[in-house]
């Protein structure tokens, strides 16, 4: 056994003039020799780790022709590895030499009176080779990122950016068709879904808007026009009579005696009643060219522009002797035993600038001038008129 470890035998020396030099816990250096070792020692210790150490366990490699192979594996570069007697200086030393590169790196080992060269060698020309070959794979790849993020922004631009500019087009213009709001919709991913849901969704708003405006300016029983559309037609009408001269007639007209009716037939026989005169004054007023509103309970008002005094008679009397055609049961009017109307008329006097009001307050004198008169009438405002004692107070229903 001892002929077996004899090759040992000055490593073992060593190792103790190492540990009796410095007993600390843990170290490695490299031990000089042929080939030179790689030597990592570790004191062996109680469980517990007390007390002073029972041994010391070495751990050896040599750096022999197998480790200059490892070494050259894993580098890619041919090394050297010998021993120098006497000390050097300087840790590395590199020489070119013509096209080769020549570099060693000097390592102590123990003991002190040797150290390991390490050395390698390069050929410049292919090493300049294969800087020049990483420079063009460098230049290549920056070009092909270059080119990868103009494809992604173009995708990004075509798929995406280009869609939603469309699509904020498509929402603020909905009402546009165009080539672009007609792909937008049929388009099948998400955009598309969005331009179908906020285009249905303008749909019902523009519906609900246009019910809204229904209810604001029409009469939900009749549905004719109410007083807040007919004075907003009446003012642009007047601004137009104005500008063009043409004459312009308005019309206030009265369910005579229609109290009584509701007190004998019952409110909601007076709601039939309002709405089969008011159908029948929308199809009048519609076939004649004028408007007709209910301004009132059993009252209504009309406007007929380039009409004057004598032509709105006329339509009076159409308008009259259609709601008569009716024969509408009214069998406590003393007038007639249908249902009748009143009418006052009142052109619009372009030299005296009457508003829309003041027009309306003749045309509603000359209305409780046909009342007095009797009813069943049609009655045209005179300057007579105005002072004439007519009031809602006086003059019966």
């Amino acid at each position: 056994m001892e002929r077996e470890c004899g090759w040992a035998e000055g490593l073992i020396r060593t190792m103790k003039a190492s540990i009796e030099e410095d007993p600390q816990q843990g170290k490695s250096n490299l031990y000089a020799g042929s080939p030179p070792l790689m030597v990592a020692s570790n004191p062996i210790l109680r469980t517990d780790e007390s007390g002073p150490p029972q041994g010391w366990l070495f751990k050896v490699r040599p750096m022999d022709g197998a480790w200059r192979d490892i070494i050259e594996d894993y580098t890619g570069l041919p090394t050297t590895l010998s021993m120098v007697d006497a000390p050097i200086d300087k840790e590395v030393a590199v020489t070119i030499t013509g096209n080769t590169i020549q570099a060693q790196r000097y390592i102590p080992t123990y003991p002190h009176n040797e150290q390991i060269e390490l050395g390698t060698h390069l050929n410049r020309t292919s090493y300049l080779a294969s800087l020049e070959t990483f420079r063009y794979v460098l230049l290549w790849t920056a070009c092909l990122m270059l080119l990868v993020i103009a494809l992604v922004l173009f995708l990004l631009e075509r798929i995406i950016l280009k869609p939603l500019r469309t699509l904020t087009q498509f929402t603020q213009q909905v009402s546009v068709d165009s080539a672009e709001s007609a792909n937008l919709i049929k388009r099948t991913d998400e955009i598309g879904v969005l331009a179908r849901t906020f285009q249905q969704q303008f749909k019902h708003q523009k519906q609900l808007n246009a019910e809204l405006i229904e209810l604001s300016t029409h009469d939900a029983l009749t549905g004719l026009p109410n007083r807040r559309l007919f004075d907003q037609r009446l003012q642009e009408v007047i601004n137009i009579a104005l500008v063009t001269g043409q004459p312009l007639s308005v019309m206030m007209l009265d369910i005579d005696h229609f109290k009584l009716f509701n007190d004998h037939y019952g409110h909601p026989e007076g709601d039939t009643c309002l709405q089969r005169v008011a159908q029948t004054m929308h199809d009048v007023a519609t076939n004649q060219g004028f408007f007709i509103a209910r301004t009132g309970g059993e009252e209504f008002s009309a406007m007929l522009p380039a009409t004057s005094a004598t032509q709105a008679i006329e339509k009076s009397e159409a308008l009259s002797h259609a709601i008569d055609q009716l024969k509408y049961p009214h069998q406590l009017s003393p007038v007639a035993p249908h249902v009748t109307v009143s009418i006052g008329i009142c052109q619009f006097d372009s030299t005296a600038l009457m508003t829309p009001t003041a027009l309306m307050t003749a045309a509603d004198q000359a209305l409780y001038a046909a009342k007095a008169a009797g009813r069943h009438c049609s009655v045209v405002y005179t300057p007579s008129l105005a002072n004439t004692p007519f009031s809602s107070h006086n003059t019966p229903p």
